[in-house]
């Protein structure tokens, strides 16, 4: 045990200091009367402690950074005393880098942006403090709002005799974590998180909840947020706290310079009027993404060739990153028919963005968040339905789903010729090839009887009975049957299912081949993978009453 914290509202008298060690003593914990601190400043794990204040014992911090396990140890101190200085992100996530790696002996080299972060890191713990509690007086929770990031403290207004107003004194920081949840998180729900957590950390040191919430928004974009964000509802309207909706200016806030609003985003949820309307697609074969935009000339269209590391996926960011970048003045609506493109540009604007270990990914991502902070007008992207249809909107679709198409580099097949691919696949009969492929019936005949399988049963005409025909999609047909495995045991009878169009199998072992056992097989079947349209079977006892 290093340290031993006592207090109360009085000072402690001498009997009580007796009485105090006399016990410990009792129990095997000797204190020498030379630790005991009953004066101010003490010093407790670390902290050093006044009256009305708290700060690190330890005002320096190791700029001397050579290997990984240097960087890590800095980051741990870093972290450690975060609740006490309030450390923003910002700063934390620039070092960050250095610990990537797994082998502590690794070399790193500080940048001169390194250095600069580590001179801000020592100048915030020479100069931040964070305060003791004022009895008889509220706890609240504000945030703040940075150049990137959110932060959250408990705080108080500390209320002067003889003045109005009051001012601002914070008894502990709460962070967010420096890795969102998800890939892309928005700043409201970031906010809403850090609500939450502030609210827990209050009912943890006081037992009753706070008094006041002080956001940094404005009413109009507080209300909003109210109306548009679930998770912010869920934070905020649960206790009955008072929301204000307005920065606090402080003098323990006045080392956090550029303190901003949360305000509402450019992002519409509906379709803009008067507003330049483009089209995007990309072609995974063509290896290329088409912006195409109609103006009072007619349809105009960009081709954007694909990176040794795009996929289809990042292609069509591709183009929606273009259009933003092109139209960053004017009113801009983004038609795409990928919802994972759609869902991203509609979520991007303020989020806080995960590492990223696909690098094509990431430079997009940051390029449209960069895009779309620069704009100066609102934007919509709308999702759209591809191949539906060709008019409205779906002609702008349409025309870039053309550009984008794999241009065909060999002749087209023949009726004939396509209806013999098929028939090796599906085994119809002639009379389903003549009318599927405007074959005459002699040619259908000659394809039937031309194919090995179908040759045999029925004078060639078609299939016959124990050939069953693939199906013509997932969980059309299945066939059934069981076959014995010794090695099993007393589940040697293995039920074996196979979907004749997917060739997924799945097998079950039993303990025989009755009703129940077909049962409990099947339904397992229909719980991995669904329910089909036909079953085909042998004429076995079990299935026939079954």
């Amino acid at each position: 045990m290093d340290d031993i914290l006592l207090a109360q509202k009085e000072p402690f008298s001498l009997q009580q200091k007796n009485i105090l060690t006399a016990t410990l003593k009792r129990m095997g914990l000797i204190i020498a009367p030379e630790k005991v601190q009953d004066t101010s400043p003490w010093k407790y794990l670390g902290w050093k402690i006044t009256d009305s204040l708290i700060q690190p014992q330890k005002l320096a911090i190791q700029s001397d950074i050579r290997t990984r396990n240097d960087a890590q140890k800095l980051m741990g101190e870093l972290q450690w005393i975060r609740p006490v200085v309030g450390i923003p992100n910002e700063l934390l996530n620039q070092l960050r880098p250095l610990l990537r790696g797994t082998d502590p002996a690794t070399p790193v080299k500080l940048t001169e942006k390194h250095r600069q972060i580590l001179q801000q890191l020592a100048s915030l713990i020479m100069t931040c403090v964070t305060h003791r509690r004022i009895p008889d007086i509220p706890l609240d929770l504000t945030i703040l709002c940075g150049s990137q990031y959110l932060m959250g403290a408990i705080t108080q207004q500390k209320i002067k005799t003889g003045e109005r107003g009051g001012e601002t004194v914070v008894l502990e920081w709460i962070s967010p974590p420096l890795q969102p949840r998800r890939t892309i998180q928005e700043k409201i729900a970031t906010l809403a998180e850090l609500i939450v957590k502030g609210r827990n950390r209050i009912l943890q040191v006081d037992g009753v909840p706070q008094n006041m919430i002080w956001l940094p928004m404005k009413p109009r974009d507080l209300e909003w947020y109210i109306q548009n964000s679930e998770e912010l509802q869920t934070a905020l309207l649960q206790d009955g706290a008072t929301i204000v909706a307005k920065t606090l200016q402080s003098t323990a806030l006045s080392w956090m310079e550029n303190q901003r609003w949360i305000t509402k985003p450019k992002r519409s949820f509906s379709p803009l009027e008067n507003a330049v309307t483009v089209f995007t697609d990309a072609g995974k074969c063509s290896r290329t993404a088409a912006v195409v935009w109609q103006d009072e000339r007619g349809w105009n269209h960009h081709i954007l060739q694909a990176r040794d590391k795009d996929s289809l996926q990042t292609l069509e960011l591709f183009a929606v990153v273009w259009a933003f970048v092109k139209w960053k003045y004017v009113p801009l609506n983004v038609v795409s028919d990928s919802l994972y493109v759609v869902g991203i540009a509609n979520r991007i604007e303020d989020s806080a963005l995960r590492d990223i270990k696909n690098e094509r990914l990431a430079e997009l991502l940051i390029s449209l968040q960069i895009a779309i902070a620069q704009r100066s007008e609102p934007y919509a992207v709308i999702h759209i339905r591809s191949h539906q249809w060709g008019e409205g909107l779906g002609e702008g679709n349409a025309r870039a789903d053309q550009l984008v198409a794999a241009t065909a580099t060999e002749a087209p097949l023949s009726s004939f010729t396509r209806a013999r691919e098929a028939h090796a696949i599906f085994h119809q009969n002639a009379k389903g090839l003549a009318r599927a492929y405007h074959l005459s019936r002699a040619d259908a005949q000659a394809i039937v009887k031309a194919c090995p399988t179908c040759s045999h049963h029925n004078s060639g005409v078609g299939l016959g009975v124990g050939t069953n025909p693939r199906g013509l999609k997932a969980n059309d047909i299945w066939q059934m049957d069981v076959t014995h495995v010794p090695a099993f045991g007393r589940l040697k009878y293995l039920h074996v299912t196979i979907d004749t169009y997917s060739h997924m199998i799945w097998a079950t072992p039993q303990p025989g081949e009755k009703v129940r056992d077909v049962r409990r097989h099947l339904t397992s079947c229909f719980a991995v993978m669904g329910v089909p349209r036909t079953i085909k079977t042998d004429n076995g006892p079990a299935y026939v009453s079954g």
